[in-house]
């Protein structure tokens, strides 16, 4: 936690990703800097020992916490999908 933040270093990270996390990370929202550092702020004074920032992250959390398979199920068509259409790192493998 948290996911994207929107930061000078996720702007070069982007580049360097894999299709396949690409094809999972484009499902979030980007979070600004200021909100995340509230959010925690906010956890922090209401002595939370986990904070997760953002609506989007805390419903997948919850979603992989609860339903692990059904997480792992959309993760792996994810990739899949993202393989099939010949964008993955291992497409030339299959």
């Amino acid at each position: 936690y948290p996911a994207d933040v929107d930061t000078p270093q996720l702007d070069m990270e982007e580049p360097l990703k894999p299709p396949e996390l690409r094809a999972i990370s484009g499902v979030m929202h980007r979070m600004s800097p200021d909100f995340v550092a509230s959010m925690i702020l906010r956890g922090v004074d209401r002595r939370r020992a986990v904070i997760i920032p953002g609506r989007d992250t805390r419903l997948l959390c919850t979603a992989a916490r609860i339903a692990p398979f059904l997480w792992n199920a959309f993760v792996d068509s994810r990739i899949s999908s993202t393989r099939r259409q010949g964008n993955g790192i291992l497409a030339g493998d299959a």
